[in-house]
């Protein structure tokens, strides 16, 4: 959760890990994985509020479609790396979850 927060700027309800797909894995160490997590309670009106306010700003890698939002960051090889990240790793992160759900989707990689 400490981690995410880094990342997304954003204090979202613990989470529990309900699936777990390992991507492929190259040569060079590149992978994708993706997580389905549920957060332990729904998230609360605040945390949709800063989300709103996050992407009204047009300064963060959050955005709105409809009822979902979806958070997406690359880092690595030139490109700066969020708080607490290194900049000397190739990373790529992203979640996304509609609007009054539990579950959201992580996909957390290495290109």
């Amino acid at each position: 959760e400490d981690r995410i927060e880094r990342i997304t700027g954003v204090r979202f309800p613990d989470i529990e890990i309900i699936e777990y797909n390992e991507g492929k894995r190259g040569f060079t160490g590149d992978y994708s994985d993706r997580l389905i997590v549920e957060f332990e309670e729904l998230p609360s009106e605040k945390v949709y509020q800063t989300l709103d306010s996050l992407i009204e700003s047009g300064k963060t890698g959050w955005r709105k479609n409809e009822d979902a939002y979806v958070f997406s960051a690359t880092w690595g090889n030139g490109m700066p790396a969020p708080k607490g990240e290194s900049e000397d790793e190739d990373r790529s992160f992203s979640i996304s979850f509609k609007k009054g759900s539990k579950k959201a989707t992580i996909n957390s990689g290495m290109w």
